[in-house]
């Protein structure tokens, strides 16, 4: 299901202007948010961090975030999906011609839902690569080619993903948070402006009623590489086990990672 620019459409024949900003620029800002039951999950919160990512950027939406919850809604219902997710994209809008010049111009949107797989917790294999994305990761650009390249990099390593992290303190991965155990403390590098603010995360942080306490803070790649369990969070993954991290090899028959992640489905159950 596929909503562009104020209509629904064939994806098959749906287009963008080549001078769009988004493809000559990636000037842009994203959402991804899981469907569960047929109901997607902690929409609100997606809209908030929409919100927040157009107001840094200065992109000006055409809709309200009361209009764009009716139209995630909408589509959703058109779409049938039971277990999927919900792509949300808006770019700054088709210049005249190609030029870093910013002029008024009307947001190209889009409102895409497809289906996904459950998640799965196949443990991830990592590899230490310096962060050297922007300064703004707080922002969900869709200039993703710094992130692309350290995947790359990790891939031609051996491994599945980049473990970041600038001048020695932890960041993320490409495309999830990162989080450490170490006995009944579970701690995540703090929502700064280096790091995406998951929403995942944040649901992972206000869970209840676990074993363990669950803390933000800074936390060194030296003190990651000793901890009892590494597990990365993120809307397409929930909660994934880490099995390595360069040649530092964790438990794959992780508990306080597979008591979370339990907790999370069962949040992530109970609101939709």
């Amino acid at each position: 299901m596929l909503w562009l620019n104020g209509q629904f459409c064939d994806p098959e024949t749906a287009s963008v202007s080549v001078f769009d900003r988004g493809f000559m620029f990636g000037d842009g800002v994203y959402e991804v948010i899981p469907v569960r039951a047929g109901q997607p999950f902690r929409l609100e919160a997606h809209l908030v961090r929409l919100a927040a990512s157009l107001e840094a950027t200065r992109i000006r939406s055409t809709l309200a975030q009361d209009a764009w919850h009716a139209l995630i809604m909408d589509a959703l219902a058109r779409s049938g999906e039971i277990y999927g997710q919900i792509y949300v994209q808006i770019t700054r809008g088709v210049a005249e011609h190609r030029s870093h010049d910013v002029e008024e111009m009307t947001p190209t949107e889009l409102v895409m839902v497809q289906p996904s797989t459950p998640h799965t917790l196949e443990p991830l294999t990592l590899t230490v690569c310096e962060d050297y994305r922007w300064l703004r990761g707080d922002i969900k650009s869709t200039s993703l080619i710094a992130a692309t390249l350290l995947r790359v990099q990790a891939r031609e390593r051996g491994t599945m993903d980049a473990l970041m992290h600038r001048g020695g303190i932890v960041t993320e991965c490409t495309s999830s948070n990162v989080f450490a155990v170490f006995g009944d403390t579970v701690v995540t590098p703090p929502a700064n402006q280096h790091i995406l603010h998951g929403i995942t995360r944040s649901t992972v942080l206000g869970l209840r009623d676990l074993t363990v306490t669950l803390t933000e803070r800074t936390l060194t790649l030296a003190e990651l590489m000793s901890a009892d369990e590494v597990f990365v969070t993120s809307s397409n993954q929930g909660v994934r086990p880490v099995a390595s991290i360069d040649d530092r090899v964790f438990r794959t028959t992780a508990p306080r990672t597979l008591e979370i992640s339990a907790a999370l489905e069962g949040q992530m159950t109970a609101q939709t």
